[in-house]
């Protein structure tokens, strides 16, 4: 007979091995009962996690974290907010780092929680119609929760709006992703299956994209490879990329800020813009010069992707998450057209040491 925490690993294992919820090191998962959170640790993929992968958490300590009265400043409050989950732990010494939405999780009544980054849920929670679109399709069962700062400011925020809503069962976070709470792993299934199903008769059946140069993107990955040969290089030239680098729209959106926290980690907030592939050095001094960061991808203009990272593995992570920002792109400006995050939230994201960790742990 399985237990809940079989259970737990069981759908986390699912989702996890589901690139329409979660890619590379997205999302988390709990299960909790009246007085203990079992969340998530990070630095554990969902897809091959196991029980050892969860951080028991007493809830008491979670609860007071909630009323605690922490420092105004960002960097302050949150290095404050992470001290006060990890003193939650149940068992410190087996050094397990909790996902810091432990209290998102906290916060939801039911039992099971599964936080994904769904592709198709946020195709409205970056379109600046999202809101509404959420209120038309699911009414009060499901909570737009408007973008804030993660951590600590988002925990008050969502605490405040489930106040408001407390039936629901499912919130979409703005710019972020989806939570769902069930009773069980069943009732998880069951309520991901309500919410999708009406977003797959609303959004698009994407055209055929524009026939795409096949020899100026290789020139323009040969050109990454020979600005800086520690560069490992993987190119896509799928639909989705297709259609932003083929649509002046969507290569405009593109190129206007960063879609979501993900995004940022794994891909930077913008891509570099490559028209000729031999201009690819003044393309990277320009971007530096622009951002102050370094570059991971390159949209070439009517050609493709060109991703370049320090290993294969990070390479094909940013291939992945360009690819899904490509399809949020798309169904984003078909329902009205695409919201991105704001500069001081996106700034937040890029300096937030918890960021900082898990682009270390994606590094592994």
């Amino acid at each position: 007979m399985s237990t809940p925490v079989d259970e737990l690993v069981a759908i986390s294992r699912r989702y996890g091995s589901d690139p329409a919820f979660v890619l590379a090191g997205g999302g988390n998962t709990s299960f909790k009962t009246d007085d203990r959170l079992f969340v998530k640790a990070s630095g554990h993929a969902l897809a091959t996690i196991g029980a050892d992968g969860f951080v028991e958490l007493d809830r008491d300590r979670l609860a007071e974290l909630l009323d605690a009265d922490l420092p105004d400043e960002p960097k302050a409050r949150e290095a404050a907010f992470v001290e006060r989950v990890m003193a939650a732990r149940v068992y410190p010494d087996k050094g397990q780092r909790p996902s810091v939405e432990a209290l998102l999780h906290h916060l939801m009544p039911q039992p099971f929680v599964v936080h994904t980054h769904a592709t198709k849920v946020n195709a409205v929670t970056c379109c600046v119609r999202g809101e509404a679109i959420t209120q038309d399709l699911f009414g009060s069962r499901v909570v737009w929760q408007p973008y804030v700062d993660p951590g600590f400011i988002l925990a008050g925020a969502l605490r405040t709006s489930l106040a408001k809503q407390p039936g629901a069962d499912a919130i979409f976070l703005e710019n972020h992703g989806l939570i769902v709470a069930g009773d069980s792993a069943s009732s998880i299934d069951r309520i991901t299956r309500d919410v999708i199903a009406p977003l797959d008769d609303l959004l698009p059946t994407p055209d055929k994209p524009a026939q795409l140069d096949a020899a100026k993107l290789i020139d323009s990955a040969k050109a990454a490879e020979a600005f800086d040969p520690a560069f490992r290089v993987v190119t896509d030239a799928s639909p989705p990329i297709a259609r932003v680098v083929t649509n002046p729209r969507l290569t405009e959106a593109a190129l206007a800020g960063a879609l979501t926290p993900d995004h940022i980690v794994y891909c930077r907030a913008v891509p570099m813009w490559l028209e000729v592939p031999d201009d690819f050095a003044k393309a990277h001094a320009d971007y530096v010069a622009r951002t102050g960061f370094e570059p991971w991808a390159a949209l070439v203009a009517g050609a493709g992707l060109v991703a370049f990272r320090e290993t294969d593995k990070l390479a094909t992570t940013t291939r992945d998450l360009w690819l899904d920002a490509a399809a949020i792109l798309h169904d984003a400006d078909a329902l009205g057209g695409v919201r991105h995050m704001s500069d001081a939230h996106r700034r937040f994201i890029e300096t937030w040491e918890v960021e900082s960790y898990r682009r270390s742990v994606a590094a592994g």
